[in-house]
């Protein structure tokens, strides 16, 4: 059973806005896009092999808890009544050497060797954190295995470590690790209580693209975008936003546009704000979109949420 599913990461939804809007493209950001993009397709390519799991485990995936001022991100969360699973996904291709002594893993692609942390280093501080989380919330003290999965199957894996694995084995290894357990811990009550809690405790990364980049909001290409094929501004007019490329209409399209705002500068517009930000010179148009946003303060210098998007 899914608690918790996984959806595509704030940070990469961050940089696909300001790809959108940014008139010059830097090379780090597109390097960047390429890899959060590869990672995000090589976890969906791993939820695959989670579909035929017992309905006995409840899933989480993407949960980022926070204890006191420290965070850990864990990519997916096997829960049952008897013992729980925390699994790092890797996307990584060529050949993988473990190296446990000196902590180290060892990419070799196309003849060249690159190194980096220890993804079983990794994992037992995870272990060791949702423990810690656990305890806090006065979770009885369960079983805590880890694993190592490989995304991509042709992936060379180097290691004797039978933690690390290609994802096609999961559920394979799932049935093994349950085999070793027959201590019920939890009852279903508390299992649903644990995974509701640890949903609830996930702590979105927030990560502020402009100052990554250094873009000033002052430079970002506005408008709102057609949905069809991307470009910039729509043009509105009867009620309707009009693409001049595709020929879209739309009555909605500004939400995306608003969306990118949110992403980007914050989670709280102005009326002076939306109004540059989609270009709208009309006050009767930027009245009609105001009023579906939530204010926050008094009339003088209202502001709207947008955290609901």
């Amino acid at each position: 059973m899914i608690v918790k599913e996984r959806k595509k990461p704030e940070h990469l939804l961050a940089l696909e806005a300001l790809m959108r809007r940014t008139y010059s493209r830097i090379d780090d950001m597109e390097r960047d896009l390429s890899l959060y993009r590869a990672g995000f397709k090589g976890e969906e390519s791993f939820d695959y092999h989670l579909k035929n799991l017992s309905p006995a485990f409840h899933i989480l995936h993407d949960v980022r808890l926070q204890i006191d001022d420290d965070y850990t991100q864990l990519d997916t969360i096997l829960l049952s009544e008897k013992f729980i699973v925390v699994i790092e996904v890797k996307n990584f291709i060529g050949k993988l050497t473990f190296d446990e002594a000196r902590h180290q893993l060892i990419r070799t692609l196309e003849g060249k060797e690159e190194a980096f942390l220890d993804p079983l280093l990794q994992v037992r501080r995870q272990k060791n954190y949702l423990r810690k989380w656990l305890n806090l919330h006065s979770f009885p003290d369960l079983p805590l295995e880890t694993l190592i999965v490989i995304s991509k199957p042709s992936t060379i894996i180097e290691t004797s470590n039978p933690s690390v694995l290609h994802s096609a084995y999961l559920p394979f290894k799932i049935s093994e690790l349950a085999s070793n357990y027959e201590k019920q811990i939890l009852g279903q009550n508390d299992l649903l209580r644990l995974g509701q809690e640890l949903q609830q405790a996930h702590t979105p990364r927030k990560v502020d693209v402009l100052q990554k980049y250094q873009i000033r909001k002052e430079n970002l290409r506005v408008g709102v975008y057609c949905p069809g094929c991307t470009p910039l501004p729509m043009a509105r007019g009867y009620g309707k936003w009009k693409c001049s490329f595709c020929g879209l209409a739309s009555a909605d399209a500004h939400i995306e546009s608003l969306r990118d705002y949110r992403l980007l500068v914050g989670d709280v517009i102005t009326n002076r704000e939306l109004r540059w930000f989609l270009q709208i010179d009309s006050e009767r148009i930027a009245r009609s979109i105001i009023q579906s946003l939530y204010p926050v303060g008094k009339t003088k210098g209202r502001r709207y949420r947008l955290d609901f998007m």
